[in-house]
């Protein structure tokens, strides 16, 4: 952190700081801070404010606010945001042609399995999803919630007859 005064005149003076951590720093000293840290240090008006970030290995840093001048009654902020740039995500192979695929046995996969033809423009994704047990399963929620109200109603009715 650099601080000059207005004509850019070094300043000479130690300054409170608290926050995260605290302490006192003078222009040119380094304050250390991870992730979610913050300081909030304690300048005269009138001071001319340079804040910098050690550069990391791998990260872009975007600052806002990094410098500027402190004015009487006016919070002056100095934001770093750090980003890990994502590798982009490699673009996956053209499908094969019908010449570059395998050789396996119509109606069998790779291990031999049986299995439908394939629907033109649809990939194969080999999901087992057996669609005969969710709606097995689902006709047993249905059932088990008819019987659960007809009791219910049963015994209304036979309450409401007395």
């Amino acid at each position: 952190m650099t601080l000059t005064d207005v004509r850019g005149n070094p300043l000479s003076g130690s300054y409170s700081y608290s926050g995260s951590k605290s302490g006192t720093i003078q222009s040119g000293d380094q304050i250390t801070l991870k992730h979610n840290e913050s300081v909030t240090i304690q300048l005269p008006p009138a001071t001319r404010y340079t804040v910098t970030e050690a550069p990391a290995d791998g990260y872009t840093t975007t600052a806002t606010g990094d410098a500027g001048i402190i004015y009487a009654d006016k919070t002056s902020q100095a934001d770093f945001v750090n980003d890990m740039p994502v590798s982009p995500t490699p673009s996956p192979s053209p499908c094969p042609t019908p010449s570059e695929q395998p050789d396996v046995p119509e109606g069998t996969g790779s291990a031999g399995t049986p299995t439908s033809p394939p629907v033109s423009g649809l990939p194969e994704t080999g999901d087992p999803s057996l669609t005969w047990l969710w709606a097995l399963l689902c006709a047993a929620c249905v059932g088990g919630l008819f019987l659960t109200f007809r009791d219910v109603f049963s015994h209304k009715s036979k309450n409401s007859r007395k």
